[in-house]
């Protein structure tokens, strides 16, 4: 192992993370030679000659290269590539449901849905990582975490995803009401599962926005650049993708250096995701 630039890292179950407060991430030889070409190769797509400093670099950085292009998604936005979905702990998002819905006095899906974005939206800005990650759709009653509103579906339903066996998500909430159902909590969040930014995060948001009504915050994330570029990219699509470099757009919590810290970070995790660092 080698050290590489301090950055803000701390430890989740064994992955680094950025949260504060600084002190040196140490990483394998093969995953800085990741991290290298990645940079190189945002450098190169900003260039008319980036096809031509490919052959300045050697087979194993062109391999490296090739993996990493591979990899990310990519969209027409003058070569640069845009993340429409990150890594996600099924664990993980059970315990930030079960967070958010407990501090709350109207844990609808709605509610849960909304707090859980601008927690990413936030946290993404602040440390350059997602708290619970996935996709995010701009639907029409604003942002929508993908994967937490299919599991509040599932929990309706009796039809949970795979994904989510055996994190005890089926008898974690209990369903009561209707046509806007509430998930009242019936046991307490793994707390493990949350770093401190995280819940600093999460503890802002709700803060913030936990008392919002419905219509408030509609207005609110219906402004916000992200929701409105993934519905103009895909006018005619139900669930258009966000895209989360779009994130960090009109985004008052912003640090400097995040925005690359999330796309390094999402690179090196799906070249290496044995080490992933984007959780």
């Amino acid at each position: 192992m080698v050290a590489s630039i301090c950055v803000k890292a701390t430890s989740v179950r064994g992955a680094s993370v950025l949260v504060a407060p600084a002190r040196p991430v140490l990483r394998t030889h093969e995953q800085l030679l990741a991290l290298w070409v990645c940079r190189q190769y945002h450098e190169w797509t900003q260039r008319p000659w980036c096809r031509g400093a490919k052959k300045l670099y050697g087979v194993q950085d062109r391999v490296m290269l090739h993996k990493y292009r591979c990899n990310v998604k990519h969209r027409d936005h003058g070569g640069l590539f845009m993340i429409t979905r990150l890594p996600l702990d099924p664990e993980k998002l059970v315990a930030v449901m079960l967070y958010v819905a407990s501090r709350v006095s109207d844990p609808t899906k709605f509610k849960i849905g909304k707090l859980i974005f601008l927690g990413d939206f936030v946290h993404i800005a602040k440390y350059g990582r997602a708290i619970v990650g996935g996709r995010y759709c701009a639907l029409p009653n604003g942002p929508v975490p993908s994967e937490v509103l299919d599991l509040l579906n599932g929990l309706i339903t009796g039809d949970i995803s795979p994904e989510f066996w055996g994190t005890g998500i089926e008898t974690a909430l209990q369903v009561s009401g209707d046509p806007y159902p509430t998930f009242l909590p019936k046991v307490k969040p793994d707390m493990s599962m949350l770093s401190e930014s995280d819940v600093e995060i999460l503890d802002k948001v709700i803060a913030e926005f936990g008392k919002w009504n419905f219509h408030k915050l509609i207005e609110f994330t219906h402004s916000l650049p992200a929701y409105m570029k993934a519905a103009e990219r895909e006018p005619d699509s139900r669930n258009p993708a966000m895209d989360y470099e779009d994130f960090f757009e009109g985004n008052t919590f912003v640090v400097p250096g995040t925005k690359q810290e999330l796309l390094e970070n999402y690179a090196l995790s799906r070249a290496f995701p044995e080490h992933s660092l984007a959780v």
